[in-house]
């Protein structure tokens, strides 16, 4: 889920899967071009960065069912630089 609310998955899907925009700001997210973006299978190699990106999530997952309005950007961008790496 980290890959998918990463903006690196936005930016890629948008320009290179999406099956066309909704307007000026939307992007059309269909199952069969999901299927088709090529996601890193987990290796050892890059076991430690799957294992932040799970912690992160867990931690925002955490964050927002204690405090709905809670400001999680930090942890969304400390995410979106572990998917950037992999």
């Amino acid at each position: 889920m980290g890959i998918f609310n990463s903006k690196f998955f936005l930016f890629a899907f948008k320009n290179y899967y999406a099956g066309g925009h909704l307007g000026s700001r939307g992007v059309r997210f269909k199952s069969g071009f999901m299927k088709t973006f090529p996601i890193p299978p987990i290796t050892e190699t890059n076991q430690p960065l799957v294992r932040q990106v799970e912690k992160l999530v867990d931690e925002i997952i955490v964050t927002k069912t204690a405090t709905p309005d809670a400001d999680v950007i930090s942890l969304e961008n400390e995410i979106d630089r572990v998917v950037y790496s992999l």
